[in-house]
């Protein structure tokens, strides 16, 4: 992970009983700078699934859409 130089989105369920969400701040804190980490408080591991608009648009914003 911490040879990632590119832009990277982390989305991530506040809710999400497989990989806790100090797993996903832990990436984020290695990435720095270049990584973006938005958490989904009515998510679980399936963010896009449990929160499909929020993740789209969570999305297109990150790639300047």
């Amino acid at each position: 992970i911490l040879k990632v130089k590119c832009p990277v989105l982390i989305l991530h369920g506040e809710k999400n009983a497989i990989i806790p969400v100090a797993e996903a701040k832990m990436a984020k804190e290695w990435l720095g700078d270049i990584a973006e980490l938005k958490i989904f408080s009515e998510a679980a591991h399936f963010v896009s699934d449990d929160c499909p608009e929020e993740v789209s648009d969570s999305i297109k914003r990150f790639c300047h859409v």
